[in-house]
């Protein structure tokens, strides 16, 4: 399937350990809750992941060859501690294992919060995991924790940045997608863009359904990159991230799946015939996410 081309998907969701959590704001793996993969259901090219109702990783590594994914980026959950679940503070320990138990196939990406175990155990987690483990950077969630927050919060989010910026560490941000996108988060995304124009920053998601939106901010800020993952594929906003793709972002258009949401082997399939030049395809597939995470493919 992938036509000599390597593959980097930028945020797939293994079935292992801490992944499978259920219950806001986990629930990749609810089949009582199947609203969001029954609306992709209705495309003509999908496929029904097998794992997301035999949540093995037999079968998840499987649609990873199938679909010709070298690596996958895992990034974890860090909405930890939350009163709804009763769960208790815990860290990127089922991260870590799962790079170890299947070594060269994931990015580990920690899940930080600021809010759930404050900030200076937030930094820890950057230190011991990123800068001091094999973790490539970090995944913040600003819409998800409780309360809200926004990244351009000085108390809460600038000292993680900090240690992002000293360490080259990438962040990637849960920005958008079907649990709604709050307008209000895009000024704060601005003023972080502009305050540590070192530090990358990724919007898993895309932004959507703010497409041309966060497409633009991308062409203003070179540190802005986008994956739209899933939100590519017979979304209204399709064909702004396919544009984007082949013009002004091919630098800062990343692949992904989102997975479990649609597999791997449809969202391969579709970025591969969806419109982007062949020309910039390997960009998009592997070649951003590579100089993101300083990678040799």
């Amino acid at each position: 399937m992938k036509d000599s081309f390597s593959i980097i998907d930028m945020r797939c969701r293994p079935p292992y350990k801490g992944f499978l959590y259920n219950g806001y704001p986990f629930g990749l793996y609810d089949t009582s809750d199947a609203s969001l993969t029954a609306k992709f259901g209705l495309m003509t090219d999908f496929q029904y992941p097998l794992y997301l109702r035999n949540p093995r990783m037999a079968l998840f590594l499987r649609d990873m060859d199938e679909a010709g994914v070298d690596y996958g980026v895992a990034p974890y959950r860090a909405a930890w501690g939350d009163p709804e679940n009763n769960r208790g503070l815990i860290d990127n320990g089922d991260l870590l294992e799962l790079m170890q138990e299947y070594p060269d196939r994931f990015i580990g990406v920690a899940g930080i919060s600021p809010v759930y175990g404050g900030v200076d155990h937030a930094v820890e987690q950057i230190e011991r995991f990123c800068v001091q483990g094999p973790m490539k950077g970090i995944l913040m969630e600003p819409f998800f924790d409780r309360p809200n927050w926004f990244l351009n919060d000085a108390k809460l989010s600038y000292p993680l940045l900090e240690v992002c910026r000293a360490h080259h560490l990438p962040v990637l941000l849960t920005f958008g997608g079907f649990f709604g996108f709050p307008k209000e988060q895009l000024p704060p995304l601005v003023e972080a863009l502009k305050a540590f124009p070192d530090v990358n920053f990724v919007l898993c998601h895309g932004g959507y359904p703010e497409a041309e939106t966060v497409c633009h901010m991308a062409f203003m800020f070179n540190n802005l990159y986008i994956s739209p993952d899933m939100y590519v594929i017979h979304t209204p906003a399709s064909r702004v991230y396919i544009d984007a793709a082949n013009y002004q972002l091919r630098d800062r258009i990343c692949f992904g799946s989102a997975c479990p949401g649609i597999s791997m082997q449809t969202a391969v399939r579709h970025y591969m015939n969806c419109g982007i030049r062949k020309e910039v395809l390997g960009n998009i597939l592997s070649g951003n996410a590579a100089r993101l995470f300083n990678m040799t493919l």
